[in-house]
C-alpha cells in the first residue's frame, strides 16, 4: 500500500464515530499488514521516497516534536475532531455540545438527560424512586396528591384543583354553578360552595301577608313583597280598609304615643278598628288678652292658660291701692299702683288723705319753728315746753346742744334743741 492509500485509510478511520466502524478498519489494516512483508521487500529494492508532512483531519495540525496530530490550544482531541474546552465534550470520538449520556449519544445544550433519555426541547425530567420520565416544562412534578395541594384556584364559578397523575399534577375542573334560584353559588380556593339566599322565594306560598289588605306575594326577583297595599300614611283596618291614621292599636292606650300639639290646636288619637286616628282636635286659643294660652301633652293632650301678672281689663279689674285710691286699669293694660295721697301724706280712715302728714293731728310750734304732726314714720317726735305729749315730727342730729339759739346759728332757722340734740322740722320719713 502506498502512502496516499494509507493516509486515506487513516483519515477515514479517524472521522468515524462508531466502534463497529473502527473494528472493521482494524481488520482491513490487519489484511494490509499481512501483505506488507511482501511489499516491503519490493519497496526495499526501490529508491527511498522523499519524506512528506502527514495530513491531519479537521482542525488538527501535525506536531513534529510529538510526531502526531494535535489540536489548537483551548481544545482537546476527540478522534478526528477538536472539542473546545467548556463548549463541548468528547463523546465516542465526536464532539458533543451538551451532555454525553451513552455510546454515540449526545443530548444537546438546553435539554436534559432523564433516566437514559434525552428529553425533547421544552421538557423537564420528573424523578421518583430513582426513575425518571420526560414531561412538559410547564407542569409540576409530583409523587402524590399532596404535592399538588397548592394548585387550586377559582375562575369565576369554575373550581380548579390538581391530583397526581402519571408523575405530574393534572388539573381537575368542577363547575360550581347550580340551578336553584334561592341558592347562592360560589368558589373559594378551588372549593365550590352553596348557601341559601335569605328571604328568597319561588312561590307565593313561601311568603307571608303584610296585612289584611295586602296578600302574600313572591315578586319576580324572588323576594317576598314587604310593602303594604295601603298608601303611605294609611293603615289596614280590621275591616280590611286602608284608612288614614298614625299606627296600629289594640287598645286606646296604644294611641297615646301618637298624640301631639301643634299650636293653637292639640290632636288626641283614638283606637278605631285597630288604627289610631284623630277624630277631633282641641282649639286652645282664647280671647282674654290677660292670659297666655298653650297646648300640653303630658300623657293626655289638653289646652292650658296662664294669667299674666299685673294685667287688667274688663274681665280682670284692678284692686284699690288704698281707701283713698280706687282700682284703675291704665291704658297699657296694667293696674295703677300709686296712691292719690301726696308725698308725706297718709290715707286716713274714711278715705281722706292726711293734712300735714297726720290723720287728725295739727302739729305744733316750738321756739318759733313749725313742726308737722307726730305720726308713724317720724324720726323723732318733739314736745313743746310745758306739754307732756309729743306734738311735732322732726329729724334728729348728733350735734349736742343746750338751747335752740345754738342750733339755729349752727344749722338753720328751722332747727331747735330737743332732748340735748339739734333737731330739724320734718315730715314722716316713710
Amino acid at each position: 500500500m502506498d502512502d496516499r492509500r494509507f493516509d486515506a485509510l487513516v483519515r477515514s478511520l479517524a472521522n468515524g464515530h462508531s466502534r463497529r466502524t473502527v473494528l472493521k478498519g482494524l481488520l482491513v489494516l490487519g489484511g494490509l499488514a499481512a501483505g506488507a512483508g511482501f511489499q516491503a521487500t519490493e519497496a526495499a529494492r526501490r529508491p527511498a521516497p522523499t519524506p512528506t508532512v502527514p495530513k491531519c483531519p479537521g482542525r488538527q495540525t501535525w506536531n513534529v516534536s510529538a510526531s502526531a496530530c494535535t489540536c489548537p490550544s483551548g481544545s482537546s482531541q476527540c478522534g478526528a475532531e477538536c472539542c473546545d474546552t467548556g463548549v463541548s465534550v468528547c463523546c465516542d470520538n465526536a464532539c458533543c455540545h451538551g451532555e454525553c449520556y451513552g455510546e454515540e449519544l449526545c443530548c444537546p445544550t438546553g435539554r436534559v438527560v432523564c433516566d437514559g433519555t434525552c428529553c425533547a426541547a421544552g421538557e423537564q425530567c420528573c424523578e421518583r424512586n430513582g426513575a425518571g420520565v420526560c414531561v412538559p416544562a410547564n407542569v409540576t412534578c409530583c409523587e402524590s396528591d399532596t404535592d399538588c395541594a397548592s394548585h387550586v384556584s377559582c375562575d369565576g364559578l369554575v373550581a380548579h384543583h390538581s391530583t397526581c397523575v402519571d408523575w405530574i399534577c393534572a388539573d381537575s375542573v368542577q363547575d360550581c354553578a347550580g340551578s336553584d334560584v334561592c341558592t347562592s353559588y360560589g368558589c373559594l380556593d378551588g372549593v365550590c360552595s352553596a348557601s341559601p339566599i335569605p328571604n328568597c322565594c319561588e312561590s307565593d306560598t313561601e311568603c307571608q301577608a303584610i296585612d289584611d289588605c295586602t296578600p302574600a306575594d313572591c315578586l319576580e326577583n324572588h323576594t317576598c313583597n314587604a310593602v303594604s297595599s295601603c298608601a303611605q300614611g294609611t293603615f289596614c283596618s280590621a275591616e280590611r280598609q286602608c284608612i288614614r291614621g298614625a299606627g296600629y292599636c289594640t287598645q286606646q292606650a296604644d294611641c297615646r304615643q301618637y298624640d301631639y300639639c301643634e299650636f293653637p290646636s292639640g290632636y288626641p288619637h283614638d283606637c278605631v278598628e285597630g288604627v289610631c286616628i284623630v277624630q277631633y282636635a282641641w282649639f286652645c286659643l282664647g280671647i282674654d288678652p290677660c292670659y297666655t294660652y298653650g297646648c300640653s301633652n303630658d300623657g293626655v293632650v289638653h289646652c292650658t292658660s296662664e294669667f299674666i301678672p299685673g294685667c287688667c281689663n274688663e274681665w280682670n279689674p284692678c284692686a284699690k291701692v288704698d281707701d283713698c285710691t280706687p282700682g284703675l286699669c291704665l291704658e297699657n293694660g296694667t293696674c295703677n299702683s300709686v296712691s292719690n295721697c301726696g308725698a308725706g301724706e297718709h290715707c286716713c280712715e274714711g278715705g281722706e288723705c292726711s293734712q300735714g302728714g297726720s290723720c287728725g293731728a295739727t302739729g305744733c310750734t316750738i321756739d318759733d319753728v313749725q313742726f308737722p304732726p307726730c305720726v308713724d314714720g317720724c324720726n323723732i317726735c318733739v314736745t313743746a315746753s310745758g306739754d307732756s305729749e309729743p306734738c311735732g315730727c322732726a329729724v334728729s342730729t348728733t350735734q349736742g346742744c343746750s338751747n335752740s339759739d345754738f342750733c339755729k346759728e349752727l344749722f338753720d332757722s328751722d332747727y331747735i334743741c330737743a332732748s340735748g340734740l339739734c333737731a330739724q322740722s320734718s315730715g314722716p320719713l316713710n
